[in-house]
């Protein structure tokens, strides 16, 4: 009897040595016939503070790009607000975040290494277009010769407050058309602060920039006082962009402010979607092609993707495509031009 258990017992082992090995091979084949997951590629977009408009179209952005390319192609995006775009500059330099959203002036002095940068950011490189700016000059009707914006030469003017991104691109505007800030009796005010100062004559006029209809303007248009925005030529912006290549014209239509009976032309500032040379051109490519087939889905995230389309996906650019997005608009036909070919 102890013999006949001792045999069952010594048979038993033998089947679970053999099993085991069988189960472990058939795991084995199941898990190599089950596709690797992809590879992941991590990707941040810095934009600017939480309150504007760069951080909301940011994480827009990101949640798009996970939702269509995380399963497939293993592309994991998330957004980080901060100070806005010349930190941007610095966050893409020390490679923190791989893309940024941008103001095209500011991107253009960093690719020149232009103040306030103090070398060349070669390494830029845009996607596309986001949405406009305009730079609004607005002075004083009884101030005004001839309605374009070098009548702004002896007066009393408000480049905006000292050091910010206002002020810069008042200063290079004037460079661009030849003029200085020796051409102007230069103030640095808020913008309620300067809309004050010309309803209380003691000052000519203010620029005054953002997405039309910015509400200084339309307090300024809905006051007593009389005041129109001053225009640009076409002539002038193309003179702007040989030191700038930042800019285009763009056109406040006629009823955006009180009282504003006919267009006003004046200068488009574009905001644009850069990105790190070293990103992949696949990665690219999928973040480029992947935006603009959901455009619906981004314009529900904000009013300001209304802006992003194909026709104006290069207006205002001023750093070379990436090679992704180069391959992206070639693909749909984009005319590109050479200033802005990898």
């Amino acid at each position: 009897m102890k013999k006949s258990v001792f045999s069952l017992f010594l048979l038993l082992l033998l089947s679970v040595v053999v099993v085991l090995p069988l189960a472990a091979a058939g795991q084995q084949d199941e898990a190599a016939a089950t596709p690797s997951a992809p590879q992941r590629t991590y990707i941040m977009v810095t934009t600017a503070g939480t309150g504007g408009t760069y951080y909301p179209m940011g994480v827009g952005m990101s949640t798009l790009w996970n939702d269509k390319l995380r399963a497939t192609h293993g592309i994991v995006a998330s957004a980080q607000s901060s100070g806005g775009s010349v930190e941007n500059i610095n966050i893409l330099e020390a490679k923190e975040a791989e893309l940024a959203i941008l103001q095209a002036d500011i991107g253009a002095l960093a690719w020149a290494g232009q103040a306030p940068f103090t070398k060349k950011h070669t390494d830029l490189r845009s996607i596309t277009a986001l949405w406009p700016s305009q730079v609004q000059f607005v002075v004083r009707k009884d101030k005004i010769k001839t309605g374009n914006i070098t009548d702004i030469k002896g007066l009393s003017f408000s480049l905006g407050a000292a050091g910010s991104g206002i002020e810069r691109t008042a200063l290079m505007t004037l460079e661009g058309i030849g003029m200085s800030i020796k051409d102007i009796k230069a103030h640095y005010l808020g913008y309620v602060e300067a809309s004050n100062a010309m309803k209380d004559g003691n000052l000519d006029g203010s620029t005054l920039q953002g997405g039309a209809p910015v509400s200084a303007v339309s307090d300024l248009f809905a006051s007593p006082l009389d005041v129109d925005i001053l225009q640009y030529a076409q002539a002038q912006v193309d003179q702007i962009n040989e030191v700038f290549n930042a800019y285009f014209l763009d056109i406040i239509p006629a009823g955006t402010y009180p009282g504003q009976t006919e267009d006003r032309k004046t200068l488009g500032i574009t905001n644009f979607l850069a990105v790190r040379q070293d990103l992949s051109e696949e990665v690219v490519y999928l973040l480029t092609k992947t935006l603009f087939e959901n455009l619906k889905y981004m314009i529900s995230v904000h009013p300001a993707a209304k802006n992003i389309t194909l026709e104006k996906a290069l207006a205002g650019l001023p750093v070379p495509l990436h090679p992704g997005a180069y391959k992206f608009y070639m693909e749909v036909g984009v005319k590109i031009p050479e200033k802005l070919k990898p």
